[in-house]
Order: C-alpha cells, then sequence, then structure tokens
C-alpha cells in the first residue's frame, strides 16, 4: 500500500486528500461521514477535499438510494486523466 501511495504523491496528493481517497477505494462507494469516520478528519475537511478530487478527475458523485456518495473513478477513466495532465505538463 506503501507504493500506491507514493504513487498518489506523485500525482499531486497531499497527506489528507490520500487518506480520504484510500478511503473511499476502500469502500467502492462513500458517504462523506463514513469517509470521516475512515480517515479521521473532520467532516468539513472530507467536503472540500471531495470535490478538489472531483474537479482533478479522480472522483465522481453517484446516486444511491436517494443521496450522494462518491466513488472512485474507473481505472480507464484514472488513466485518461492521468496521461492528460502529463501532456500538459509536456506542452509547457
Amino acid at each position: 500500500m506503501k507504493h500506491f501511495e507514493e504513487g498518489l504523491k506523485m500525482l499531486g496528493f497531499n497527506h489528507n486528500e490520500i487518506k480520504v481517497f484510500l478511503a473511499i477505494l476502500a469502500r467502492d462507494c462513500s458517504t462523506p461521514t463514513k469517509v470521516s469516520g475512515a480517515s479521521r478528519l473532520p467532516r468539513t475537511t472530507i467536503n472540500h477535499i471531495l470535490l478538489k478530487l472531483e474537479r482533478r478527475g479522480f472522483l465522481e458523485r453517484v446516486k444511491v438510494k436517494g443521496h450522494w456518495e462518491w466513488k472512485t473513478v474507473r481505472l480507464t477513466d484514472l488513466k485518461e486523466n492521468i496521461l492528460k495532465t502529463a501532456r500538459i505538463f509536456e506542452e509547457k
């Protein structure tokens, strides 16, 4: 798991973002409250991180039984996001 965390750091994740991402990855789909409990971060911090990771293309919001939960994007989508980011850096 440490190797995976290092990979996330290379993608620009900070310590709290890694905790949130891994908490969601472990559960497939999760509410902000459950992510808060699993990551031991305040719920208000969780909301900010979830939105940030969604904007960056790592998470998506899905409707489950009338409420919203968060899940990681499919690995193929994640790969596309990473390659797109790499191309942007190559252009600069």
